[in-house]
């Protein structure tokens, strides 16, 4: 379900080997739990992971604001 859900939001197809390496890093680097219960398993962000999509949140939002337009102006 997650690769579908990741799918539909990227601009190209994502494989479940790539998915997969990547979650597995982001478990490496404590901003995602895998855990496991009796009708499968899930990935959920810890309180860093959290912390860190709301710092791209904010600095997504700072660009928007200071983005320059193509003619060079704000």
């Amino acid at each position: 379900m997650l690769l579908h859900t990741v799918s539909k939001v990227s601009s190209g197809a994502v494989h479940n080997r790539t998915l997969t390496n990547n979650l597995k890093v982001l478990t490496e680097q404590l901003l995602v739990e895998h855990h496991h219960h009796d009708d499968g398993a899930d990935y959920r962000l810890t309180t860093g992971g959290s912390e860190f999509v709301d710092l791209l949140d904010e600095i997504s939002r700072w660009h928007r604001q200071h983005r320059k337009s193509p003619s060079g102006k704000r």
